[in-house]
This record gives structure tokens, sequence and C-alpha cells, in this order.
């Protein structure tokens, strides 16, 4: 049987990026619960999509999902017992680091950290 590489993995350049969140999704890993955020690089030719990953077992200021949401509620941190849904921040211009890794000597680019909402109008 032959299979046929629909897409490759996206790989931009290490540092600051804008970017658009275009989908949230939920899963699970052999360590918990998880949501991995999709970004298209808004200024990189053709927007390729790349990915940042975070733990949903708990959320603690100590973790990157309170961090994120964090950043996404405009930096204001997040009150005691407030409920927020990832998904109502799909379409949201955000400021965000890439680091890249190799991996069986593929490069792959991941998002380390949502630094900030974007001041950027695209």
């Amino acid at each position: 049987m032959e299979f046929k590489v629909e897409t490759s993995a996206n790989v931009v350049k290490p540092g600051g990026h804008v970017a658009r969140i275009t989908d949230v999704i939920y899963g699970d890993s052999q360590y918990g619960k998880t949501v991995k955020f999709l970004f298209a690089v808004a200024d990189e030719a053709d927007e390729p999509i790349i990915s940042g990953l975070c733990s949903a077992n708990k959320l603690t200021p100590q973790t990157k999902l309170y961090r994120w949401l964090s950043a996404l509620n405009g930096g204001n941190g997040l009150e005691k017992g407030a409920v927020i849904e990832p998904d109502t921040f799909i379409d949201t211009m955000v400021e965000i680091l890439v680091t890249n890794s190799k991996k069986d000597d593929t490069e792959y680019s991941n998002v380390a950290e949502i630094v900030k909402l974007s001041d950027t109008p695209f």
C-alpha cells in the first residue's frame, strides 16, 4: 500500500511573531488532559499553521495554560472561580514566542508562549 504525504512540518524562524488563533483542540496524553492551540503566523508568507500544547490537568498561576489564558484576558490574570472557554479565543490576534526543535532530522516550530494580545490589526 502506498501513501502520499499531504503536508509537511511548518517551520518559522524562532522569536516573536504575530499570529491568529485558528483552532483549539482538546485531548488526552499519557500525562493527562491537554489543550492544543493552533496559530496561523500572520507575519510569515502563506500564514503557516503551528501549534502550542498545554497541560489541562489544573489551572493555577504556576501552569502554562494559566499564563496563556491570562495573556488572552488582556494580561490581567484570572479571578479565582472564573470559568473560561478557550474556544472563545478563536480568531484572536496575539503575539507569540516561537522556538524550534528537531526530532528524527525534522525541524518543528512550537509556540512556547502567548506573550500578549496583538496591537496589529490584521
